[in-house]
């Protein structure tokens, strides 16, 4: 499913209001979940870091400034009451999965907005109501959602509503949690993180597109947030060798490299990435990073203004690479037919 940017960008978009605890509950999550990614929005807002970067970010960048009306899609007054978002799915198939989202909703609000949606209907399970409808209701990323309200403050939506009634039931603990299991989902969760995002089974992702890698790890585990005055993120790979573990160091060790010499005239960037500690135990790669918060929030104004250049060199590229296909596919250029017509057209 495509929630996942939505989520992440809501930690921006909703860093105002009193705090109120909503980090990762496993047991809202099920046993046989082979992802799950989680905002803490209410540890989004008590980080200086986040906060920082929205009063100096916020009002020039435009991914932000697309999603700043999202809670409010969401039938929410402001972002002051969105607490928590968790997403989660036993496979890895496109638009399919399960999202949970904590807040202090407008029900009737909720229930308004859906009822105009395309192809509404309404359906009954136990005592909760289903509504189902149609997502992207043109184009090749159509899907069908499904969602209800398991308590006045939790949203469950799915991409189904069997998927749904699965999830209802986990949170009813009607069907087994991931928690208290060993499972690499429930691990250890850090204190103050603000973005987590874990995955298991990897070698089941079928994609065309897919990196070959994926065939060779096991399970991941990423995690950022702030605690005791210091900001961190940790990135934890498990490989099916120590073989695949060493290569997988080096590429992350390359990477980190490439990005130095990417921010080479940013001597601080280059220094805040030589921060950042790799170690590879057997099979397991970690990736360790923590400083200071206010180190990291003295470089914020920089660190935006990079960010609007490199948003808006990469927001001219799509237009010019359009522009390319047109004039390319002006001729009677007999592979500018069939799959390629479309891209040609003028927009």
């Amino acid at each position: 499913m495509k929630w996942l940017p939505i989520a992440a960008l809501t930690v921006v978009a909703g860093w105002l209001g009193t705090a109120q605890a909503a980090p990762l509950k496993l047991e809202d999550v099920p046993a046989d979940a082979k992802w799950l990614a989680h905002v803490d929005v209410d540890a989004a807002r008590k980080s200086s870091v986040v906060e920082k970067f929205f009063e100096h970010c916020g009002k020039h960048c435009p991914v932000v400034k697309k999603f700043m009306c999202v809670c409010g899609e969401l039938g929410l007054k402001d972002c002051k009451g969105l607490h928590g978002i968790t997403v989660y799915d036993t496979g890895f198939a496109p638009h399919h999965g399960v999202l949970i989202a904590r807040a202090e909703w407008n029900a009737h609000l909720l229930e308004e907005k859906v009822g105009k949606a395309a192809n509404h209907k309404t359906m009954k399970f136990d005592e909760y109501t289903i509504h189902t409808w149609t997502a992207c209701k043109e184009g090749m990323h159509t899907h069908e959602l499904a969602g209800a309200l398991y308590h006045p403050d939790v949203l469950v939506v799915a991409c189904c509503p069997e998927l749904l009634k699965s999830a209802l039931k986990v949170l009813e603990g009607k069907a087994k949690s991931a928690a208290g299991t060993s499972a690499p989902l429930a691990g250890k969760v850090s204190v103050g993180a603000i973005f987590l995002a874990r995955a298991t089974d990897l070698k089941e992702v079928k994609c065309p597109h897919c990196h070959p890698v994926l065939q060779q790890l096991k399970s991941f585990d990423y995690q950022k947030g702030e605690h005791e005055g210091r900001w961190f993120s940790k990135i934890t790979v498990t490989a099916d060798s120590p073989e695949v573990a060493e290569r997988l160091g080096k590429v992350f060790e390359g990477f980190g490299a490439w990005l130095s010499l990417q921010a080479y005239k940013t001597p601080w960037a280059v220094e805040l990435l030589s921060k950042a500690k790799l170690r590879v135990e057997g099979n397991v790669v970690k990736v360790r990073f923590r400083e200071p918060v206010d180190t990291l929030v003295s470089h914020i104004p920089e660190l935006c203004t990079l960010l609007r250049e490199h948003l808006g060199m990469h927001g001219e590229m799509p237009h010019k690479h359009c522009k390319a296909m047109r004039e390319h596919c002006k001729g009677e250029h007999e592979h500018c037919k069939g799959e390629h017509k479309e891209s040609c057209k003028e927009k």
